[in-house]
């Protein structure tokens, strides 16, 4: 803008039309025919005399407007010669209603631009707001100690409409009562803006319907906050009927809370066409219901997914050979089931190609499928390291396929240089093995391998945290 306004005081002794064309861009004809359409006298000049000049600033603002928001020369030339209204329409008002188009993702996949050039009735159906009330927004804050940008993103959206106001104020008091703070509230409204929009009416039995199940205070909150989409859900189109769904594969509702705890979703997703089938599955195939509950409540997207990958996932871990009845069962679900079809294929054949056997992978996978979940890349830089600088033979790998999980970079790499250094200089016994180094936490690892030795080497702790290089690196 700061452009414009410099290019504008250059041209400011100029005609009328020479202004527009020098200034916006416009063509000579477009300019022309604006010169017309504002009835202006033609006097070269823009000064305080010139008759012409409230008409010529109200003409900038409108300029300086659509170019903000990327309008072209050429394009505000056939706007206006489209919609030559647009001319007297307030700056403030067509910013505010590109604004609204904008967010309102009209613009999506085209430039808003081309949009509004191409289609410029679309300015017509924008509603403008009633303007603000200072005294209004200040209520939303001192009252509610809503701050100050909720209040006005509020009143912009119902300002305009008294009994939706009303509605929300009455909102604010519910979740207010089931003890709801106003950081609480807040964050809700920026999380779920359409929020602002539930009739009351509707949303007194959902939450009197969550708390005589036992979802009260800090329970009820948490799970709202977490997942406000649940105020969205109709009571008796959703949310009891995927309670009921949670009840009758679990059994109380004590198990229903602790699985919406750990995963809010269960009350918004489609559960007739994913939970329901995939845990009848489950159930059919012999995983214990313990199972299948400890399923959801480390993963809960794995129970989410569409039943036809489920029933892939299983056919493939039974065909390994291991047991629905196992409590391993489903950890191998979940390794198989967080990648395409395509992936897995591509892993298996991953370690083929690095020498592993048929046997070797079955034996990797019953005993810890999870390896099996990390990506190619990670697979092939772990094995290259074990192998090939740690010197391990394959059947080590094949025997602790966890390995394979931990960092690279931050983890086994590190700790071995440091392994490296203390054998180098017979602080330690060559006999220690890296195995009994890289399974302990971090905290174990420092207390016995990092500071003891420091006294010895005072840049040993630089060594492990790859601040110095070892000789080999």
């Amino acid at each position: 803008m700061r452009n414009i306004q410099v290019r504008f005081l250059a041209t400011s002794v100029l005609c009328p039309v020479e202004r527009l064309v020098n200034l916006y861009g416009l063509p000579s004809e477009s300019a022309s025919y604006i010169f017309n359409k504002l009835k202006l006298s033609g006097i070269c000049s823009f000064n305080k005399l010139n008759p012409d000049r409230l008409k010529l600033q109200k003409c900038d603002s409108v300029f300086v407007v659509l170019k903000s928001y990327g309008f072209s020369g050429a394009q505000i030339a056939q706007l206006i010669q489209k919609r030559p209204s647009l001319l007297g329409t307030k700056p403030d008002n067509l910013k505010h209603m590109l604004q609204l188009l904008s967010e309102g993702g009209r613009s999506e996949g085209k430039n808003l631009s081309h949009l509004i050039v191409s289609d410029p009735s679309m300015l017509s159906f924008v509603k403008l707001p009633a303007p603000l009330s200072s005294s209004s927004i200040q209520h939303l804050v001192d009252s509610y100690a809503l701050p100050i940008e909720t209040a006005t993103f509020v009143l912009h959206k119902l300002s305009a409409h008294g009994e939706k106001l009303k509605n929300f104020y009455s909102i604010l008091e519910l979740l207010k009562g089931y003890g709801f703070s106003d950081t609480q509230i807040a964050t809700l409204i920026q999380k779920r803006p359409s929020m602002i929009g539930i009739k009351v009416d509707t949303l007194v039995p959902k939450l009197s319907f969550l708390s005589q199940k036992g979802l009260t205070g800090k329970k009820l909150i948490d799970l709202i906050v977490s997942h406000p989409a649940i105020l969205n859900r109709g009571l008796e189109s959703h949310l009891e009927p995927a309670w009921d769904i949670l009840k009758k594969c679990f059994g109380t509702d004590d198990k229903v809370m602790a699985i919406l705890m750990r995963s809010a979703r269960f009350l918004t997703a489609n559960l007739k066409k994913t939970a329901q089938p995939n845990i009848v599955m489950l159930l059919g195939e012999g995983v214990p219901q313990a199972a299948i509950l400890k399923l959801i409540t480390m993963q809960p997207w794995v129970i989410l997914e569409k039943p036809e990958k489920m029933a892939y996932a299983i056919r493939v871990v039974k065909e390994f050979g291991r047991q629905p009845s196992s409590l391993m069962f489903i950890h191998a679900i979940r390794a198989v089931i967080s990648v395409t079809e395509e992936t897995w294929i591509q892993k298996i054949e991953l370690f083929k190609n690095l020498g592993w056997t048929d046997e070797d992978i079955k034996r990797m996978f019953l005993h810890y499928p999870l390896c099996f979940a990390t990506s190619n890349e990670k697979i092939k830089a772990s094995c290259d390291f074990f192998l090939n600088e740690v010197k391990y033979d394959r059947s080590i790998i094949v025997a602790y396929p966890k390995y394979l999980m931990y960092g690279l970079e931050k983890r086994v790499r590190p700790r071995f240089n440091v392994l490296k250094v203390l054998k180098s200089m017979g602080l330690i016994n060559g006999e220690v093995k890296f195995s009994a180094v890289v399974n302990r936490t971090e905290k174990d690892f420092v207390l016995k391998y990092i500071l003891p030795y420091e006294v010895n080497i005072p840049h040993l702790m630089d060594i492990y945290r790859g601040n110095i290089l070892t000789d080999k690196e």
